[in-house]
Parts: structure tokens; C-alpha cells; sequence
């Protein structure tokens, strides 16, 4: 896991890979409808205000699923989120140890379910 924090712009990066045991993630995202996938977020991030997301692809020199959400909470704080195969991305505009645990607490949804 890399995680980059820019003081100045009040944002905060993970890149994360995912370990081979940990690369259903994006499936269990792609299989959830609108209720289950606001439950789920809610128990990385919290209670949310809105979700906003997307289910579709990158495409590039070959073709990648992709799972994009973005999520504001009571609070006004707001993460991004992008799921591939094998990695996922998190911005927010927390802190550092925030967006560790909220990583955490991503991968571990599917074993969760």
C-alpha cells in the first residue's frame, strides 16, 4: 500500500494492490444493487450523505473492469474510489491514518459479506 498525503491541498492518495485472496473486491462492488452497495460503503466509511457511482471499464491498449464510487458523509468529507481486478485507489480529504483503516476495512468487505 503507497499512501501520499500534500498538506497544502488538503488531500490525501492510497494506492493499494490487492493480494491474489483479496482480488474479489471488485466482483462483490459489480454484484451489489443500490441498497446493498450504500450498506457496504457505510461500513468503511460510515454514515453516508450521498453516494455517486459508476460500473463499466478501462480502455486502453486492452479492456479492464472497473468500479468507481464517490462518497460524501454527514460530515461534508468526501473519497473517491476506484476498484480494478487487481488494485484499487482511494482520495479523500482526511488524513493519512483515516484513509489506512478506510482502505483496511475496503478489502476486507467481501469476507464481511
Amino acid at each position: 500500500m503507497s499512501i501520499y498525503e500534500f498538506h497544502n491541498l488538503r488531500r490525501v492518495y492510497a494506492i493499494v494492490e490487492l493480494e491474489k485472496e483479496e482480488r474479489s473486491l471488485l466482483d462483490f462492488l459489480l454484484s451489489l444493487d443500490d441498497g446493498e452497495l450504500k450498506a457496504a460503503l457505510e461500513r468503511v466509511f460510515g454514515r453516508l450523505k450521498a453516494v455517486k457511482y459508476g460500473k463499466g471499464a478501462y480502455v486502453s491498449d486492452s479492456r479492464v473492469a472497473f468500479f468507481y464510487a464517490e462518497v460524501e458523509l454527514e460530515d461534508f468529507s468526501l473519497y473517491s474510489l476506484e476498484v480494478y481486478p487487481q488494485a484499487l485507489t482511494l482520495v479523500a480529504d482526511s488524513s493519512f491514518s483515516d484513509l489506512y483503516a478506510k482502505a483496511r476495512r475496503l478489502v476486507e468487505l467481501p469476507k464481511a459479506r
